[in-house]
């Protein structure tokens, strides 16, 4: 469809800049279906920096699907959608608009054809009248908020259960800003299509990936509050399109954004802090005036006229605006470089929208209320001019309260960026006042007191796409270049081998966003180069949770270093000193070696192919279908030539690593790799490489197959795997667990002479803890030894000893381990007897004990156990009173004769300790005499509080069996207490 040939009344075309006729044709190119497409692609994403016009671009995609239909668009906050509407109505979207969000304080309120409701019914009715009466085109903006609330409930509603139709199908539905909805499950249901439908989905942002907050543990740690956040092209579709903050800075689309840290190296402040504590009112008071002083001397070198500061209260705001004025007369009559004249004012949500428009546009003039011009125009916002907004006229913002919260300071530098056409070579500074609270500024970037300037960086990080997604971007923006961009577009960038980068070209790109970083960042104090630049790579460009390939092989060297193997449990965290990057890392001959034997780079490629996943020397490697076979069944994992020298090279980087260690500085700040779960994350990706071998061979044959696999960039990259190679790393560990449980099921038999251990039993191997019990417990499920490597296993366990329940046997597997070493102690001279006298361990086991109660449930077991007892010579012995014969019927005992056993062990109370009842009434049987009547032991107390509580409904032969006791509660016991009261 060509773009340009669409009719576009009324609309200032020099609005549309060149990049959004790219992002247009983009767009439209996904949504066209390939000839040899299984269904339409509906779903797509759209990548630009703040200030670009993602809405101008929305709104010309919906002239080219939804020119006669209906267009959905869902904002994140109320002032978004207000200038979503005046960028629709400027870019000629006409037609009826309802706006889904509260009345109160609506500014769209009162607008001709513009209708404020939040009542599904409402929504639901006045769509479908749009679509019914054929007016055509008709708008609805909506915030995530009323989502749920209105549209999605608008979808739900039925004619016979509400009485009213619900929404129709959408003609597009754009969501901007929509990493909102990746973060919240609730705003996230506007994806789902069975609960919004809709024919055509795009989803705008300008953070592509969400770089999260850094901060510092009481251990002295960075560490991130929340990982990196990529946006899901399986919910969003592909990328269309994509422009970045630098590269759009470099074109000249968007105003250039240096970072001021603005120090402030007090004592004063310092010993404040520690004698009163942050939480104190005066201290507080105390570090917002260095802080607005810090601000102000910067403002003053950098030349701004026009400044947002950004507070976190409105009490903050408040006292900033009313105290700058003065403040700035101070400073800049000690001679520093604060401007003199300073008009401040604080705007927040309580703010009238008339008194903000006023305050704005005196903003805009660089003048006060009363139009005066003034050096240094200030407004200082609390969430106000926030995602979305346009103010262009600033030329600098500053973050004056420390905040950790990323959306925030992704608000702020979005504002700072923006184009002024008015001033076209704006460059708007951000300011982050550096308070050196936590210690004394020095030449080093180290503590917590530059977290904010981190932060920062972090979320104008957040503006760029991935190391792996620029390559779109590095052929410049000539015209080729643009054509190739629209040639790739919708093209996924998040699944395939050519999303994964060579090491030297994703360091290149490491360091040259570094370089861009120190170009960009502006210290008060001079710090060497180096320091600033290992500084950028550690805590802006790496992830502290995820960490890259040169910290993951620094951690698997320490672990390996104090443990001896790397077999790393999945939530092991490895600490590692934030200056480990000065040492260097990859440097051994092997891997040059590996190198060398490389086959010729493939077209396209200036570099050769990495030989990473399991490739040999070419002189060792065969042709035939056999050898390519046995690569793709998981032996093509990377090797070095010969044990010896895997052992030799191993041992030689661990004494580099020591000397490293020992020369690096052990005070300091740490940063925390989460080990297991990268080794997993590694074995994931080998994986998939693995796969891609073995369909190669399977499609192409091994030669062609393998030489094909060769020239396909890796996801496991070289030296990564080279590496864990050397430290024996295991790559698949299916096949690792089943050889470590039966070198630990061997073991266990040679000691035990069973396979029979109990659940929560484990054993040693090699010094790694093995859960046995556990492991063939699971192996004797029901389930398991379908596959051909289970039933491998099976029969090695057969070999080694008695592992499982023997066929048709009616017990256990605990009783199979006690029939099973009875039996070898049976074997090996054992007789009944010796069980019975006393304790018996065999092999770890009481035999006394468990025999012992094998005779005392003997009636209660099974006739298959008690004959392979008695096959042993094991059973009871003949007339042992807690054994009754098997086979005999028996005969319950009646209610007198269990009575007259409580009545004779009654009587032989009375003999032997005295009366059973004392002078207070209470039973005076204690809780441990138990005579033996006719062999069994009665608890007396207890049956005699049985018998009290049922006396009154034995029949009178019954009750005569307790005359004479004594006992207060039978007729014979209360006619005595009545003589005697006589």
């Amino acid at each position: 469809m060509n773009v340009g040939a669409v009719a576009r009344p009324e609309v200032d075309l020099a609005a549309f800049y060149d990049h959004q006729d790219d992002a247009v044709d983009a767009v439209m190119r996904v949504y066209t279906p390939s000839p040899r497409a299984r269904r339409p692609r509906f779903r797509t994403q759209l990548h630009m920096a703040p200030g670009l016009g993602k809405t101008w671009v929305a709104a010309r995609v919906a002239d080219l699907v939804a020119a006669h239909g209906s267009l959905l668009m869902v904002v994140p906050t109320r002032a978004l959608l207000e200038q979503t509407y005046r960028v629709l109505r400027a870019a000629g979207r006409s037609g009826p608009v309802i706006a889904v969000y509260a009345r109160r304080d609506a500014a769209l309120r009162g607008v001709p054809g513009v209708m404020v409701t939040t009542e599904p019914r409402a929504v639901a009715w006045h769509a479908n009248t749009y679509a019914a009466q054929g007016v055509g085109r008709f708008t609805v903006l909506a915030t995530y908020a009323s989502v749920e609330g209105s549209l999605i409930a608008g979808h739900r509603l039925s004619v016979e259960r509400d009485g009213a139709r619900p929404l129709p199908e959408w003609d597009l539905l754009v969501a901007d800003e929509f990493h909102h909805a990746e973060a919240s499950r609730v705003w996230g249901r506007v994806n789902e299509q069975h609960l919004v439908p809709a024919r055509h989905r795009l989803s705008m942002t300008a953070t592509p990936r969400l770089l999260g907050a850094v901060r510092w543990d009481e251990q002295g740690r960075l560490i991130a509050a929340d990982p990196v956040v990529r946006l899901s092209e399986r919910k969003h579709g592909p990328v269309a399109y994509r422009l970045g903050l630098r590269e759009a800075q470099r074109r000249g689309k968007l105003a250039h954004s240096p970072v001021v840290a603005a120090e402030v190296d007090e004592a004063r402040l310092r010993d404040l802090v520690t004698a009163r504590g942050r939480a104190d009112a005066g201290v507080r008071a105390e570090l917002l005036t260095a802080s607005l002083g810090a601000v102000l001397r910067a403002a003053g070198r950098v030349g701004c006229r026009r400044l947002l500061t950004y507070h976190s209260t409105v009490a903050g705001a408040r006292a900033a605006a009313a105290s700058l004025a003065q403040l700035a007369r101070v400073l800049h009559g000690q001679g520093t470089s604060a401007p003199r004249r300073v008009w401040a004012v604080a705007l927040h949500e309580g703010t009238p929208a008339e008194e903000r428009l006023r305050a704005l546009a005196a903003l805009a003039a660089g003048t006060d209320l009363r139009g005066r011009p003034v050096d240094l125009a200030v407004v200082c916002s609390v969430r106000l001019l926030s995602e979305g907004v346009d103010v262009p006229a600033v030329d600098g913002v500053a973050v004056v309260d420390p905040r950790a919260a990323q959306g925030d300071l992704l608000q702020i530098a979005g504002r700072a960026v923006r184009y002024d056409r008015e001033n076209p070579d704006k460059v708007a500074s951000i300011i982050v006042p550096v308070l050196h609270l936590a210690q004394a500024a020095d030449d080093t970037l180290v503590g917590p007191d530059w977290v904010p300037v981190i932060n920062m960086l972090r979320a104008l990080e957040s503006y760029e796409p991935d190391l792996i997604d620029q390559e779109d971007q590095a052929d410049g923006d000539g015209h080729g270049a643009v054509a190739r961009r629209v040639e790739h577009a919708g093209r996924s960038t998040s699944r395939g081998a050519h999303r994964v980068q060579p090491p030297e070209e994703a360091r290149r790109r490491a360091e040259e966003r570094a370089r861009e970083l120190q170009q960009m960042l502006t210290l008060t104090r001079q710090r060497a180069a180096g320091v600033v630049a290992d500084w950028l790579k550690i805590t802006v460009l790496s992830d502290p949770v995820t960490a890259d390939a040169e910290r993951l092989m620094r951690a698997v060297a320490a672990y390996h270093q104090r443990n001896g193997h790397l077999r790393v449990p999945v939530d092991w965290h490895e600490t590692l000193p934030v200056d480990y990057i000065r040492t260097p890392l990859l440097k051994k001959p092997e891997h040059r070696w590996v190198k060398e034997q490389e086959p010729c780079p493939g077209p396209g490629r200036g570099s050769a192919p990495r030989q990473g996943l399991g490739e040999k020397p070419r002189q060792e490697q065969g042709h035939g279908h056999k050898q390519g076979r046995e690569r793709a069944d998981g032996q093509e994992q990377a090797e070095v030539p010969g044990r010896e020298q895997r052992r030799d090279s191993a041992e030689e980087h661990e004494q580099e690593l020591t000397e490293a260690q020992g020369q690096e500085s052990v005070v300091g700040p740490e940063i925390v790799v989460r080990l297991g779960w990268e080794l997993e994350r590694v074995r994931r990706q080998w994986r998939r490489d693995r796969d891609d071998l073995r369909t190669l061979i399977a499609e192409l044959g091994p030669e062609e197959g393998l030489e094909a696999w060769r020239v396909r960039p890796r996801r496991v990259p070289t030296d990564l795997a080279a590496l864990l190679g050397e430290y024996g790393f295991v790559w698949e560990p299916r096949a690792s667990a089943r050889q470590i449980l039966l070198e630990a099921a061997r073991e266990y038999a040679e000691r035990y002479g069973h396979l029979l251990p109990g659940v929560a039993e484990t054993i040693s191997v090699d010094g790694q803890e093995v859960r046995i019990g556990k492991l063939l417990s699971e192996c004797r499920r029901p389930s398991w030894g379908a596959r051909p490597e289970e039933q491998d296993v099976a029969r090695t366990l057969d070999e080694l000893a008695v592992w499982r329940v023997r066929a048709g046997a009616p017990w256990n597997a605990g009783w199979e381990r006690k029939l099973v070493l009875l039996e070898a102690f049976h074997a090996q001279g054992g007789r009944r007897g010796e069980l019975l006298a006393g304790s018996r361990v065999f092999r770890g086991d009481d035999l006394s004990k468990w025999l012992r109660d094998q005779h005392r449930r003997w009636k209660k077991l099974h006739e298959e156990q008690r004959r392979v007892l008695l096959k042993l010579r094991m059973g009871p012995a003949a007339g042992d009173q807690r054994v009754k014969t098997p086979g005999v019927v028996q005969v319950p005992r009646s209610r007198t004769e269990r009575l007259m056993e409580i009545v004779t062990a009654a009587r032989q109370h009375l003999d032997d300790v005295g009366p059973l009842v004392g002078p207070d009434g209470r039973h005076r049987v204690h809780d441990t005499y138990r005579p033996r009547i006719g062999g069994v032991p009665v608890q007396l107390r207890r049956r005699l509080n049985a018998v009290r509580a049922r006396f009154h409904t034995y029949p009178p032969e019954e009750q005569a069996l307790f005359h004479g006791l004594g006992l207060p509660w039978t007729t014979d016991g209360d006619g005595a207490q009545e003589d005697g009261g006589q």
